[in-house]
């Protein structure tokens, strides 16, 4: 069972129907659920406790962001059943842009413009579906596409973004894309804010990559447009 663009079922204040679709998920371990979207799901989130009815790792010891396996393993991590799949790694960004689109078995898209299209993606299939879409699209218009057509971020993929953002996260969010790097206290002081829980939230976004042993263990991968 395929539950796509998981982020719409709620705005992760009313959780009612994803608290229905979690109950669903638990009470069925013969299927396999597959979930996707733009945020990360929060299940093996103990202080979601009262807000959804099976949260932490001990109910979701899989989705535990420690449990992932590095890109080259084949075996399933924790008991199994729960796999925590990530963002793609170069090489599946790659293979997805070779196989998307074919001619005669051979991929349509050059390996300069899929390198640069992987390299621009971090990992985030949204980014490669539209990059694949501005393929066709310059393709149509009788104009062979180049690698610097796809060296920018797409105002569709940032506007989606926002759209899942509270008022106090897209304003974090705007602070921080100025900045190279962050952690909590620097974030809060540069979007004005006495307290860090909407950068605690902005954080788990998959956007904002983190480096546990640099001294801003945080980064942007949405970065403010020039004004060149």
């Amino acid at each position: 069972m395929l539950l796509d663009t998981f982020e719409d079922i709620g705005d992760r204040t009313h959780r009612d129907f994803e608290r229905l679709l979690q109950r669903v998920v638990w009470l069925m371990p013969n299927a396999v659920f597959i979930i996707t979207g733009r945020s990360r799901l929060q299940w093996v989130d103990p202080g979601l406790q009262g807000q959804l009815d099976f949260t932490g790792p001990d109910s979701w010891p899989g989705l535990a962001a420690d449990s992932l396996p590095p890109p080259s393993a084949a075996s399933p991590a924790a008991d199994g059943r729960q796999i925590l799949i990530g963002d793609f790694s170069a090489e599946d960004c790659d293979d997805y842009l070779a196989r998307r689109l074919s001619r005669d078995g051979q991929p349509l898209i050059p390996p300069a413009i899929r390198q640069v299209i992987t390299g621009r993606s971090h990992g985030l299939p949204l980014y490669l579906a539209l990059a694949v879409m501005r393929y066709l699209e310059i393709r149509r218009s009788g104009r062979a596409p180049e690698p610097g057509d796809f060296d920018h971020d797409f105002g569709a993929l940032i506007a989606r973004t926002l759209s899942d953002l509270t008022p106090d996260e897209r304003h974090v969010l705007r602070s921080v894309a100025l900045l190279d790097a962050f952690d909590l206290d620097l974030a809060a002081r540069a979007a004005g804010m006495t307290h860090q829980a909407p950068v605690m939230r902005l954080i788990e976004r998959p956007f904002v990559r983190e480096d546990s042993f640099s001294l801003w263990p945080y980064h942007c991968t949405l970065k403010a447009p020039s004004r060149d």
